[in-house]
């Protein structure tokens, strides 16, 4: 029978180490291998599967290579890969695999170089690098690449594209976002269909080549955002660009822009070097950002960039004349600001960081639908709000001064509501006139103690830790409401922890995060042995439950032992969400009772030892954070590893 199957699906059989023989199975066409987290080798005789099409080994997260037999599958069409931190070894003769059409090499950070052979992918339409961070070059047969479409090369380590890229002729999207690259190849313009070029955050990249855009008339999408371009070439006003994205603390010049812009999006310091947008007539969505001191760069141009800041600071910024068909207009640090009195199709307003005591609200924003406001800290009120009745999304955070939110109550079209440190505000409107409220959320509002208005919460009082939701049930008779709470810390699955694994990721961080504690009694494990000895800087996240598990205290324990031993090379960043400092010192009995009662199964010894490492990384600096979103918990956190990383490496 087995010489008949078409389809092996093994998926979850986390007790396979190895796969079986299958020479009996010259009939498959797919083997899916996805999720088994324990294999470790592809027997050999994976190349008796001529007919082979689709190899899915997603999620084995243990297999350190991709057998050679691998490369004699003519049919194969796909290879779904696995996301792997450990070292994953490519064939050399991967580039023999002539039907493959899509190849997908995403999260590998410890891959340092393709194989020269990939340029005999014959039929590769479709290729992602995202990820693979160690990869700081690529091969130059890349430009044997025909039949390729599509080409995602994100968050690499590469400081040059090879020549051999303008070969590409039937490519139509390149997103080179998050790389080193200093400077586009001569050859650019050779990519004669091109439709998307990205570079976004390719912070290093420069104006050399970049002419060679000019030639690209099939180009729609091409986005230089925070990158240090300091002119764009008259070239790209013969384009028919559809969307233009352009921002560098370098940026002196911007020339004419096509009239056929539908996007626009541009960040600079001195926004009397940039043209009125008022000009270009169909334009439908703009975003205007001016480098602040809280823009997030990397530190290789930390110092430049801060002294360039404080110049700009103290040249007066235009006002600008908006184009009147806008649906969409976001703005971030830009004052004065501009006048909305012609905006009658605009459906989205975003105010972002901008130093403004109030936000006029005039009748020509009747058809305004969503309205978001961060981070003014000087906002004191909305006047006008309540002439929003079409308004459908109000977001208010980080408003420091904002007491009260005047004409709340008469927004008869708002769904959704959210509101996050905005100290000041005690108590809302009264919410009862809302009647397609759906959604309210509140983070970090300490003063608001309850809701008024809303059907079967009358009583309810809000607790100022972590983020509360509300949502209605519409579809019962009568309005109900439910509640929950996300907190904040490890406790949850939406933690914080994840989002700042992400954040660091997509700077080109290479970071390990573990908080699997459905562990067996036993020692830490080679993997985080090795994770801990690998890193620079760690960050323990202390919640209420933090000394319950073992497993923590031992990573603790770890930390510890390693940063001692470092003499100043390595450094703890800890993090108190729902506890209290005293907690982890073992001044109060949170902690202390969850120590007493692993003293009855672990040796007196080791409790000993997670009992000095509380009290030590309780002493040192790090953050406190009860009352803050996690929007600001992520930006306080990823600035102290920046300055951190920047110690680190004058020190080495």
């Amino acid at each position: 029978m087995t010489e008949k199957l078409k389809v092996l699906d093994l998926t979850d059989c986390t007790k396979l180490r190895r796969t079986p023989n299958f020479s009996n199975f010259t009939s498959l066409e797919t083997l899916v291998l996805a999720r088994c987290s324990n294999l470790l080798t592809i027997h050999p005789s994976i190349s008796k599967l001529q007919l082979l099409e689709t190899l899915n080994i997603k999620g084995c997260s243990s297999l350190g290579e991709l057998p050679e037999e691998v490369c004699s599958l003519q049919s194969l069409k796909q290879i779904v890969m696995p996301q792997n931190f450990q070292l994953l070894k490519l064939p050399e003769r991967i580039g023999n695999l002539k039907s493959l059409s899509s190849f997908v090499l995403n999260e590998h950070p410890k891959i340092c170089q393709l194989p020269d052979s990939i340029g005999g992918m014959a039929n590769l339409t479709y290729l992602s690098l995202h990820g693979c961070v160690g990869i700081k070059e690529l091969p130059s047969s890349i430009g044997e690449l025909k039949m390729l479409v599509e080409l995602q090369i994100s968050t690499l380590s590469i400081v040059e594209l090879p020549n051999s890229i303008g070969n590409l002729k039937k490519l139509r999207m390149l997103t080179l976002c998050r790389t080193k690259i200093k400077e586009f190849p001569h050859t650019i313009g050779g990519l004669e269909m091109l439709e998307i070029l990205n570079a976004h955050r390719s912070w290093d990249l420069t104006d050399k080549n970049l002419e060679e855009i000019g030639k690209l008339f099939h180009l729609t999408t091409l986005n230089l955002a925070f990158t240090s371009v300091s002119r764009l070439p008259p070239e790209i006003s013969r384009l028919h660009l559809q969307r233009l994205e352009v921002g560098s603390i370098e940026l002196q010049q911007v020339p004419a822009l096509p009239a056929s812009l539908k996007f626009l999006a541009v960040q600079a310091l001195d926004f009397s070097l940039v043209p009125q947008p008022s000009s270009i007539t169909d334009l439908e969505h703009l975003e205007l950002q001016r480098f602040s001191n809280s823009t997030k760069i990397p530190r290789s141009t930390w110092q430049d960039y801060h002294s360039k800041v404080e110049g700009a600071m103290l040249r007066e910024q235009p006002s600008y004349q908006l184009p009147s068909r806008l649906s969409a207009l976001k703005l971030r640090g830009i004052s004065p600001l501009p006048h909305f009195s012609n905006l009658i199709n605009l459906t989205v307003l975003h105010v972002i960081d901008c130093a403004i005591s109030h936000l006029p609200i005039n009748p020509g924003l009747t058809h305004l639908r969503e309205l978001f406001i961060r981070r003014c800290k000087s906002l004191e009120k909305i006047p006008g709000l309540s002439l929003l009745r079409s308004l459908e999304r109000l977001e208010l955070k980080g408003l420091n001064r904002l007491v009260e939110i005047q004409g709340l109550s008469e927004l008869e079209s708002l769904q959704y509501l959210i509101l996050s440190s905005c100290d000041l505000i005690g108590q809302l409107p009264n919410l009862s006139k809302l009647g397609k409220l759906q959604h309210l959320e509140l983070e970090a509002c300490p003063n608001v103690r309850a809701i008024e208005g809303i059907e079967g919460l009358e009583s309810w009082v809000l607790d100022s830790h972590g983020r509360t939701i509300l949502e209605r049930l519409l579809d019962v008779s009568r309005s109900t409401w439910l509640s929950h709470r996300l907190p904040m810390g490890r406790d949850s699955r939406f933690s914080i922890v994840n989002f700042l694994h992400y954040e660091m990721l997509q700077d080109r961080i290479s970071v390990h995060s573990d908080d699997d504690d459905s562990r067996s009694n036993e020692r830490i494990g080679e993997e985080i042995l090795q994770a801990l000895a690998n890193s620079n800087i760690y960050i323990p996240v202390f919640s209420r439950n933090y000394a319950s598990s073992y497993w923590c205290l031992r990573k603790l324990t770890q930390m510890v032992k390693c940063t001692t031993e470092s003499r100043g090379k390595r450094r703890i960043l800890p993090m108190f969400y729902d506890v209290e400092i005293d907690d982890v010192k073992l001044e109060t009995d949170l902690y202390k009772s969850d120590l007493d009662k692993h003293q009855t199964n672990f040796d007196h010894s080791e409790v000993k030892a997670w009992k000095e490492a509380l009290i030590e990384v309780a002493a040192m600096r790090g953050f406190i954070l009860r009352n803050n979103s996690y929007e600001e918990v992520l930006r306080l956190v990823t600035e102290e590893i920046y300055k951190a990383r920047k110690l680190l490496d004058v020190d080495s």
